[in-house]
């Protein structure tokens, strides 16, 4: 971690329609602007697969306000229709949020 810096980490594993999922981090501090995204991942040829671990670190200037938002273009989360998906929002090891079961 760098001085005056946030860790924050975002735990996911895909369930069989990784395809449906989409996830945001916006800056409200900064007038929500973009900090990362699934969409800038596959830009750089990072995609979702079903049923696969992945996790995503980022180190903030501290202070800062952050929004985190996961979305499921089926409506149906990650977890319990199509398999056993899950996300884990975490700051500096900190269990923040975490769930499966969210819609669109």
């Amino acid at each position: 971690k760098a001085n005056n810096s946030t860790l924050f980490n975002l735990d996911f594993y895909t369930d069989n329609r990784a395809h449906e999922t989409n996830w945001n981090i916006h800056d409200s501090s900064n007038n929500g602007a973009l900090v990362a995204s699934l969409e800038n991942k596959i830009t750089i040829g990072e995609y979702f697969t079903n049923e696969e671990y992945y996790s995503h670190s980022e180190c903030s200037p501290s202070g800062s306000c952050y929004t985190f938002t996961i979305s499921d273009v089926g409506g149906d989360g990650m977890c319990c229709y199509h398999g056993a998906g899950w996300y884990t929002v975490t700051i500096y090891e900190i269990e923040i949020k975490n769930g499966g079961e969210f819609g669109y």
